[in-house]
């Protein structure tokens, strides 16, 4: 019997025909309360609090494991270890579908050993492989999924396609369907190294590392209802080249990003973009205010402010910890990472 029916159970025990004292009332609250608490308890609402994640090594094959951490219990479990023939190498995050389902990639593994697709139910701890990377549909795919309006999940793969320098792909849960969308042929941008970012328009955006007019990369849009594509801008080197980590949008309406070479130094840019069309590079990285930010994302916290990290640079040259003030157009670094220190270095994501 479950604690929910046992305690209606008890709360029936409270005769219906004569009169009910006050204490008996509160009672029968009480019980009702306690039981609808252990109903919760028991299901899978507590499970979904669980944290999940992924790593691109180890494991029972040293290709990496799936894992869930329980904070209410401070309880770490391993779920699924990747095999190669189910995909190996998975270095983005999961993301949660609105069917309550996991889904992910791998860099590597699967029957071509160019990456998979993944899905995994938390509710019964189900692995399963959904598509295998061929080459001509994509290949060795590095950001995570995003989700759009119409249910379909989409992401991009940084090599293989029509002319091998990525593609952007689209998969739909429902119908398990994989389709490629775009291929990347270099004048389009090349090589996307990062996860695809929706904006509150629907639409969603990134960045390639290589391709465009000077080679350096390219900020482009994506719409999901009209599959239709725009490059918006051509990284040139002194404005910036090579960006990495995928973009954010600030409360402002505006897209943010960094790369990690050109400007002054050649050291990387923070920039900002203005839709539909406005670039604008906000600082240069010198190396004393840090260089080289790689994958790690930047974050707006309720201040306002943006912050983010670089690999290298600063005072010992192993990186910082920096803040974009938006409203005073200033960047401050916050902390230096120090070679030798017990408090970490070289940031990285």
């Amino acid at each position: 019997m479950s604690h929910f029916t046992t305690f209606l159970c008890l709360a029936s025990l409270v005769n219906p025909f004569r009169s009910v004292t006050l204490l008996e009332k509160r009672l029968e609250t009480l019980i009702l309360i306690i039981a609808i608490l252990l109903a919760f308890s028991s299901s899978n609402v507590y499970s979904q609090l669980n944290l999940f994640g992924l790593t691109p090594e180890g494991g029972t094959n040293g290709h990496g494991v799936i894992f869930s951490y329980d904070p209410v219990t401070n309880t770490y479990t391993k779920k699924h270890d990747f095999d190669s023939t189910n995909g190996r190498y998975a270095s983005s995050s999961l993301f949660q579908a609105s069917n309550g389902k996991l889904y992910g990639t791998t860099r590597f593994g699967g029957s071509n050993d160019l990456g998979v697709l993944f899905e995994y139910d938390p509710a019964t701890s189900t692995y399963a492989k959904k598509f295998d990377f061929g080459g001509s549909d994509g290949a060795v795919p590095f950001g995570t999924l995003a989700q759009a309006a119409d249910g379909n999940l989409y992401g991009t793969a940084s090599e293989g396609g029509s002319s091998n320098v990525g593609v952007l792909f689209e998969y739909d849960p429902v119908t398990e369907i994989y389709t490629k969308k775009l291929d990347f042929d270099g004048t389009n941008g090349a090589n996307p190294w990062n996860s695809l970012m929706k904006a509150t328009n629907g639409k969603f955006y990134g960045t390639t590392g290589n391709g465009g007019t000077s080679g350096a990369g390219v900020i482009f849009e994506y719409d999901p209802a009209t599959s239709s594509y725009t490059k918006l801008y051509d990284f040139d080197y002194t404005n910036g080249a090579d960006p990495r980590g995928t973009p954010m949008q600030a409360t402002n309406g505006k897209l943010y990003g960094v790369t990690v070479g050109g400007g002054a130094s050649g050291l990387g840019v923070f920039w900002e973009f203005g839709l539909p069309s406005t670039y604008t590079k906000k600082f240069d990285f010198n190396g004393t205010n840090g260089s080289i930010p790689h994958h790690g994302p930047l974050l707006q916290a309720t201040n306002g402010k943006i912050y983010g990290m670089t690999l290298t640079g600063g005072s010992d040259g192993v990186g910082v910890l920096f803040q974009y003030d938006i409203a005073s157009d200033t960047d401050t670094t916050l902390v230096d990472f120090l070679e030798g220190s017990t408090n970490g270095n070289r940031p990285f994501g």
